[in-house]
């Protein structure tokens, strides 16, 4: 610098001295490379001390000046803006966003961050370090792609200022077709306006004097953001609350959807149940208005636990339209979210029958928590009949691979599972042939299976007296004794035959010998669905009561070794 532009040198030498050493030292990193590869924050701060960047904050002008011939070059001007913003962000005064504007202005090809720096570092302090004719400048100047994140910036600003000004200097630009870029306006002019109905009603009669489907978008989404979760001033403001209530009767699906959305958000988790009322009005609306409805329960009765809603929620989880009946499920874990409660999961239990098990086990974690839904492998053995009734019996998602002795099922159930209450289980179900050409492989296969289910048909003796031999391969190969459910199938004509009886008995014997790892039913062929759901259910049961057994002997030798 100059020495004829640093007036009082002799006061302030040492300070500036040391603020050329500072700068020096900045300028020297980024010359030999050492700040592009380590970085600001893990590089320079090790060479320039904290206390020096805050002396260079009292100089914005000065460390611009050095600064700014390394902006002019592109594998630099990165780099130099990042000081830039280090300096700046101890003292983000008004002469350092007049700086940064500058930048702006002479330097396209770096807009981008300089954009964000102004919304970041400048949040909310738009009123005090600019002025209109520079938001005028920034919004002119912007190239179309770079559009929507100056009107962010300025929105970040002005955030809580209410400046009438630069809101209707945003609302000039709503006539973009572009449906993201009416967001984004949306966004910022409900951040300068959060809190203030006055300034929202000034912006809604110039909205009016347009009034075209855009522009009511904007509004809409305006007052979502900026009156979110004050239903007492929302409520205080009558013509507010006419314009709400007139789009939300309007012809326009859309706008009438966005309407009840804004209700949403300004009575968001107020757990007030007027809205539940006006809602159901939309009840035979259009599948757009419905979901939009979902929406707003979703927000006002977040984590509520409000039994009031179900009514209206049981009514839109059997819609005729698909992704109506998802989000209804949706927005039933949303509203009891965390709540574990027992009627709930009853009723999940009740209304799912195998679709959509993916909304079903989300709304599970919302709750009862992540730990009730899981996943188990299961191994099927036994008769070659298995197959054909895992089929037809199970609403399963079927995966065949030919020639490797094993066909692949997927199955979903929820039930109450003492103590955790109601869980959601993905079986996972290995139907292993049980030819001796697959020995090999099957004990491969053995591996990861937490239980096993054998289906023997009690009228054929020669595959019951197989069964023991099966307990124990598995055993052995599983490396656990995990629990084994057996299934023995039977008709009504042979259920009480000398051969059936004899079956039964065996197993009886065989149970009492393995203990009570084993569990045996006897499943009549004409209520096979019903029957698989409690043999599978039970397995998890027997599972469970498998891994209390082996932790309370754990506790017991722990208990041994310290006496």
């Amino acid at each position: 610098m100059p020495r004829d532009t640093k007036p009082s040198e002799t006061r302030i030498s040492p300070s500036l001295k040391y603020m050329k050493d500072s700068i020096a030292t900045l300028l020297r990193n980024i010359g030999d490379g050492r700040y592009v590869t380590t970085k600001l924050c893990a590089g320079l701060n090790v060479s320039v001390p904290e206390a020096a960047y805050r002396l260079l904050s009292m100089y914005p002008k000065v460390v611009y000046e050095y600064i700014r011939p390394l902006l002019y070059n592109e594998r630099l001007s990165i780099d130099a803006l990042h000081i830039l913003a280090k300096v700046f962000s101890y003292n983000p005064s008004s002469d350092a966003f007049e700086i940064l504007v500058d930048v702006y202005k002479n330097f396209p090809s770096i807009r981008k961050e300089v954009l964000a720096l102004l919304g970041i570092m400048f949040r909310r302090k738009g009123n005090d370090v600019a002025n209109y004719n520079d938001i005028v400048k920034i919004l002119s100047q912007c190239e179309p792609d770079l559009l929507k994140t100056a009107i962010l910036a300025v929105g970040l600003l002005y955030e809580n200022t209410g400046n009438i000004d630069i809101a209707n200097l945003l609302l000039l630009y709503a006539r973009y077709d572009d449906p993201m870029s009416r967001a984004i306006i949306s966004l910022s002019l409900g951040k300068i306006l959060r809190g203030r109905p006055t300034g929202i009603l000034r912006i809604l009669k110039e909205i009016i004097s347009i009034g075209n489907r855009k522009t009511h978008e904007i509004a809409l989404r305006t007052i979502s953001i900026a009156l979110r979760g004050m239903s007492k001033i929302y409520e205080k403001h009558m013509p507010i609350r006419k314009y709400v209530s007139i789009l939300a009767c309007s012809p326009d699906r859309y706008l009438r959807c966005l309407a009840i959305e804004t209700l949403g958000w300004i009575y968001m988790r107020t757990n007030d149940t007027r809205i539940i009322d006006l809602l159901w009005r939309y009840i035979k609306d259009t599948d757009l208005v419905k979901l939009g409805a979902l929406r707003t329960l979703s927000l006002v009765f977040y984590s509520s636990g409000n039994h009031s809603t179900l009514r209206l929620l049981l009514k839109l989880t059997g819609d005729k339209n698909h992704h109506v009946r998802r989000y209804a499920i949706k927005t039933l874990g949303i509203i009891f979210r965390g709540t574990a409660d027992e009627f709930i999961g009853r009723l999940l239990e009740k209304i799912f029958i195998g679709i959509d098990p993916d909304v079903y086990k989300r709304a599970i974690e919302l709750i009862f928590g992540e730990l009730n839904t899981f996943r188990i492998k299961v191994i099927v053995l036994g008769s070659p009949i298995k197959d054909r009734i895992l089929g037809k019996s199970l609403r399963c998602e079927q995966r065949q691979e030919s020639g490797v002795g094993v066909n692949f099922y997927s199955f979903y159930d929820i039930f109450n599972l003492a103590p955790f209450g109601t869980v959601f289980v993905q079986y996972v179900i290995w139907s292993l042939d049980m030819s001796p050409m697959f020995e090999r492989l099957r004990k491969l296969y053995y591996l990861g299976a937490r239980y096993a289910i054998i289906i023997v048909d009690l009228s054929r003796l020669e595959d019951v007296v197989l069964i023991e031999g099966t307990i124990k391969d598995y055993w052995k190969n599983s490396g656990h004794k995990y629990p084994i459910i057996i299934m023995g199938l039977t008709n009504k004509k042979l259920s009480r035959s000398i051969l059936v009886k004899s079956s039964i008995e065996y197993l009886s014997r065989l149970k009492l010998k393995f203990g009570q790892k084993i569990r045996l039913y006897k499943v009549a062929m004409d209520n096979l669905e019903h029957t698989l759901n409690k043999v599978f259910r039970s397995g998890i049961k027997e599972l469970l009561l498998f891994y209390m057994h082996q932790l309370k002997n754990e506790n017991n030798k722990i208990i041994q070794v310290r006496v």
